[in-house]
């Protein structure tokens, strides 16, 4: 019986070194990026939300010219700290090739829609004010969003070919 019981047991030195290996999989499988957060979030703006008044803001399209247009305005510098206006928006939207309506009197209540649009997608916000601010998920998403279309789709798009 204690030949055997010890014949089971590995002997200390090899014991100790396979101990030792097992050890740093947790950590390194730590350090590994899950992915599944991301995917979450740009599954959610690919997708109709939902108003807190119960009608429905349509999706966005990280790959379209116009959202992205639209991304790259929202992420100007200029409207970090104090937030921006509709009329800010509007203004600067005209001078980019966004899709704005032909005219002037037709603008403010697109621009609204849009705003009400982002809010409904976790984008923008109203901090009890008439400015509106881009949430700190919505500048992630938004600047993944101009990567995805601007350097990550054009590799992939290359190497499938």
């Amino acid at each position: 019986m204690g030949a055997h019981a010890q014949g089971d047991r590995l002997p200390l030195p090899l014991s100790r070194s396979f101990c030792a290996e097992q050890r740093p999989l947790p950590r390194a499988l730590a350090c590994v990026d899950d992915p599944t957060p991301a995917i979450r979030e740009l599954d959610a703006i690919t997708r109709a939300a939902t108003t807190p008044n119960g009608r429905t803001a349509r999706p966005f399209n990280p790959l379209s010219r116009e959202d992205r247009t639209l991304f790259e305005v929202l992420l100007a510098g200029e409207y970090a700290l104090h937030g921006f206006t509709n009329r800010d928006l509007r203004s600067k939207l005209g001078r980019t090739p966004f899709p704005l309506a032909k005219k002037p009197e037709k603008q403010p209540g697109q621009v609204t829609r849009l705003l009400r649009r982002l809010h409904a997608h976790g984008i923008a916000k109203v901090p009890r004010s008439r400015r509106w601010r881009v949430s700190l998920g919505g500048r992630r998403l938004m600047a993944s969003a101009i990567k995805l279309r601007e350097a990550a789709f054009p590799k992939l798009f290359a190497q499938a070919a």
